[in-house]
């Protein structure tokens, strides 16, 4: 019972000490918000140095301590469907459970100097092999920065990526369960361009990005078992101003107005000074057990950040303050669907062993079942515009993979920019 009592007493000071260094981080990104609109710019880049600096230190500190209490925090207990072997036959049920038959599976394993593909249809598994190129490298690097992304770039990509035996199994309709490995984390899968077709790759099926196949059937489970709650019933929470002096987002603002005016009365909004971190926490306290379960999504507009050192700063800001990752999981039971219309809202940071830490991840971890945003900065019309069409689709009853399907195809078709439509994403369950 001592050591219990020890234990409990070091986690609650480590807990303190988590909260203090999350406050020191947060006045650190506040000093360098100010430090980039002085006018002196030399002055400005000794200051921005030395506050990186010990931001880069702290956000490491605060990794760490965090690391540490997740382990006194573990519990060793058996988790039901999970397992060191997969068995693809007992997989192939579930898919066919929630899926019927029009799916394949792209489980993918990158080397220095290979990419491997599994492909799993209903009723086959064969793997395909590539040497990794230098020109694939160059695609694949290219792929982090939109405005450096060709279409020679999606053109590799889409040879390397998807082979030609694909073709006889998709249609528009087909579900496609794409498992990244490295760096084929983050891509723009949507607007890839498969050597056996003149379109792009979302104009032939209906892309969903999975952590894992064995993970994905470890979310049908629990989705099969959590309440379901009513497509009307939602939650939008935006922002389109800033106290702290960020950027403003008029683009938003006309994304709030749009969803007020076509969404039903069931849906609550937190707009501007009311989106802060108490009102949502008062929100999930509302109903102790199932707290923001209750709604079939969350619709996010607003700022989102990434944390490129070690993965776990990443979040998004609220009126009051910017909410970290950790901040998010204590949220759970989130939505089933997440909906971010922010940059950088699927980004995740690798770790070894291809462990990603970032909103997807953690909004899983909580509670969803699927989380769309986009993997690039994004021109803030961007967002409203894909957000208009989403909902136009997602709101007949299709299925949240699809919605973000049509709506992209929708967006090709009136002429966007492949920028404007190419990084979001639906990562989960489809």
């Amino acid at each position: 019972m001592r050591q219990l009592a020890k234990n409990h007493h070091n986690r609650s000071a480590n807990s303190i000490e988590l909260e203090t260094l999350r406050g020191e981080i947060n006045w650190l990104h506040e000093q360098l918000r100010e430090i980039f609109q002085t006018h002196n710019q030399l002055k400005a880049a000794i200051l921005s140095r030395q506050m990186r600096s010990r931001l880069a230190e702290k956000t490491r500190q605060y990794d760490a301590l965090l690391a540490q209490l997740e382990r006194q925090g573990t519990v060793a207990t058996e988790v039901a469907g999970l397992s060191a072997h997969f068995d693809l036959d007992d997989w192939r049920v579930h898919a066919e459970h929630y899926l019927g038959q029009n799916w394949l599976a792209l489980d993918y394993y990158l080397t220095e100097t290979e990419l491997f593909t599994v492909i799993v249809t209903p009723t086959s598994c064969q793997v395909h092999i590539i040497p990794r190129t230098p020109r694939l490298a160059l695609a694949l690097e290219n792929t982090h920065k939109a405005n450096l992304l060709s279409a020679d770039d999606l053109a590799v990509l889409g040879a390397a990526l998807l082979p030609a035996v694909l073709e006889a199994h998709l249609t528009p309709k087909t579900i496609v369960l794409l498992a990244p490995h490295r760096n084929l984390h983050g891509l723009p899968w949507a607007a890839l361009q498969p050597g056996f077709a003149a379109q792009p790759f979302i104009k032939l099926c209906i892309p969903c990005v999975v952590p894992s196949l064995q993970s994905l059937r470890s979310l049908w489970e629990r989705a099969a078992a959590a309440d379901q709650a009513s497509l009307e019933q939602g939650l939008v929470v935006g922002l389109s101003r800033f106290p702290n002096g960020q950027v403003e987002l008029p683009a938003v603002r006309d994304e709030m107005k749009m969803l007020q005016d076509k969404l039903g009365p069931e849906v609550g909004f937190l707009l501007e000074e009311q989106a802060t971190w108490g009102q949502v926490q008062t929100l999930r306290e509302q109903e102790p057990t199932r707290g923001l379960s209750r709604f079939a999504w969350l619709h996010f507009a607003g700022h989102a950040f990434s944390d490129p050192l070690t993965g776990r700063m990443g979040g998004f800001t609220l009126w009051d303050g910017d909410i970290r990752l950790d901040q998010l999981q204590d949220l759970h039971p989130l939505p089933q669907t997440m909906i971010f219309s922010a940059c950088n809202s699927i980004f995740n940071y690798l770790y070894a062993g291809d462990e990603p830490v970032g909103l997807p991840t953690t909004s899983l971890i909580a509670g969803a079942s699927r989380v769309i945003g986009s993997i690039w900065p994004i021109l803030d019309h961007a967002g409203h515009d894909f957000t208009e069409v989403f909902y136009r689709y997602y709101r007949t009853g299709v299925s949240p993979a699809q919605a973000v399907a049509l709506a992209q195809r929708t967006l090709i078709e009136h002429g966007a920019e492949m920028t404007s439509w190419a990084s979001f994403t639906c990562v989960g369950l489809p």
